[in-house]
């Protein structure tokens, strides 16, 4: 008789770049022991790339299969389309019981990322952010499941994603109502959102937000704090939210500069007492030193995680039937063509992820070399379901696909890999990049200028055009509004007039 289908565990650690998983770090302690030992028995994918740097998408396409331009999401806080398959589903239906734990606060319920999970826990809802609370959440479940069932278990971490986690310290900001302190609110507060219930008087009332602690500049009270502040408002719409002093920056854009105290005037334009809550965001501002050691103690923390997750499965007798996929969403930029972060890059920090796969049994370590992305991973999964070999197959042969699409007002970014070529294509500014990662995987010499013509080059910003046609579909961009060198390129190769 067949053997019972296998149970599948997806680990996904948020932020995570390729070159964080030891050995294969730059430096020569192994950061991620655990990871190494699930690599001892399984595959290594060493080419394994993200669609695009941005979480919520990125989540959308390995649970769809699809790029960010067919399943319609390419930023967070977008809901992923209920008409989508997703691969939850699929398990679901295969006679799985499936689990997400979730700690990214853009890839939850309320968003559609639940779809398929006959159990999903996120952060938002059960206050826990911390590697260590998915951990404890996913065994708990593994403890409590009641039928021989296989099962799916989705464990998403962030413990490598900015807000970092920080030991704890005493609240950082006072919220003060016309004079009157009202609050202490902690500063790392992440995707959370600070919450400040008011009963307001009709007209003005004044709301003062003063620092107290380690995240002051100096003791001017003038002086720039090391936060943050976004997504500030009043639920209540008819109530008037006013920046009288202490907060600075493009009004358009999703953060702004903070001051160590900020004054708001709340306008209640009605002739009653009108209840309502304040409402905003914080996010840290990270000295370049203290961002690459806080990015690191993440990773090991994750490391730390999937040792757990692991040595339960083996003190249970589950991990010889047990398939085990490790991968990222993105990776992230700490300093490398002075950029930090990685929403706005695809630079090969971004968009190489780590890949490893403990199929069931497990097998002799294995590096493999092939170019893959999340859809493949997708697909791998699909053929579990199906009964296939659990080994990834590249959809497109040597040839892979990346977009960014940052939600503030600056220029997209599409990137072509087709072998060792690599194209970076700038929607609006003069950005044209082409690199030979096989000569120069740091992405230093652009050779945009010497291959100009060369028939590969022009099939590469053939991809590039079909890439911003598709982009235009979705209404996320205008063709006719390209200028630059795409442009200018496109238009000697007669793929736009």
């Amino acid at each position: 008789p067949p053997s019972p289908p296998p149970n599948v565990i997806v680990i996904l650690s948020d932020t995570h770049r390729a070159d964080y998983v030891s050995p294969d770090n730059a430096g020569t302690e192994p950061i991620t022991p655990n990871l190494e030992l699930l690599a001892a028995d399984g595959i290594r994918y060493e080419q394994a790339y993200t669609v695009i740097p941005t979480s919520a998408p990125a989540y959308a396409s390995l649970l769809t299969g699809l790029l960010p331009t067919e399943h319609g999401v390419f930023f967070n806080e977008q809901e992923l389309r209920p008409d989508l398959p997703v691969i939850p589903e699929r398990f679901t239906e295969a006679g799985y019981t499936t689990a997400g734990i979730v700690s990214n606060g853009y890839c939850i319920g309320r968003y559609g990322f639940d779809r398929g999970f006959s159990f999903f826990w996120d952060w938002i809802e059960n206050r826990g952010k911390e590697g260590r609370h998915v951990t404890d959440a996913a065994l708990k479940w593994l403890s409590g499941r009641t039928s021989d069932e296989p099962f799916f278990l989705f464990l998403a971490y962030m413990d490598a994603h900015v807000p970092f986690i920080l030991p704890e310290r005493a609240p950082s900001l006072l919220v003060s109502v016309d004079g009157v302190p009202r609050r202490a609110l902690r500063a790392e507060a992440g995707y959370r959102d600070n919450v400040v219930t008011l009963r307001l008087a009709p007209g003005d009332t004044e709301v003062t937000l003063h620092f107290l602690d380690d995240l002051k500049v100096v003791d001017d009270a003038d002086a720039w704090s090391r936060l943050r502040i976004a997504a500030l408002r009043s639920v209540d719409e008819r109530v008037e939210v006013h920046v009288v002093s202490g907060i600075e920056g493009d009004p358009d854009a999703y953060y702004r500069d903070l001051a160590n105290e900020a004054v708001l005037r709340l306008r209640n334009p009605t002739d009653e007492a009108v209840g309502t809550e304040l409402r905003f965001r914080c996010s840290r501002i990270y000295e370049h030193s203290e961002y690459a050691a806080y990015y690191l103690d993440g990773v090991r923390a994750v490391d730390d995680e999937v040792g757990r997750v692991v040595g339960a499965l083996k003190a249970a007798g589950l991990y010889d039937d047990t398939v085990i996929v490790f991968l990222s969403d993105h990776g992230d930029m700490l300093g490398e063509h002075d950029e930090w972060g990685h929403i706005r890059e695809l630079y090969e920090e971004v968009v190489r992820i780590p890949l490893i796969v403990k199929p069931r049994g497990g097998v002799e370590e294995t590096r493999d070399d092939t170019l893959v992305d999340l859809l493949d991973v997708h697909d791998a999964l699909a053929g579990i379901v199906e009964g296939r070999s659990l080994r990834l197959q590249p959809r497109s042969e040597d040839e892979l696909l990346a977009a960014a699409y940052p939600p503030e007002p600056r220029e997209r970014l599409v990137a072509v890999r087709r072998g060792d070529w690599k194209v970076l294509a700038g929607t609006d500014s003069t950005r044209l990049e082409l690199y030979d990662l096989g000569t120069d995987p740091r992405e230093q010499v652009n050779l945009v200028d010497v291959h100009r013509d060369a028939p590969f080059f022009r099939e590469m910003m053939e991809e590039v055009r079909e890439e911003l046609v598709r982009a235009a579909e979705a209404a996320t961009l205008d063709l006719a509004t390209l200028p630059g060198p795409v442009r200018e390129q496109l238009q000697a190769l007669g793929y736009v007039e």
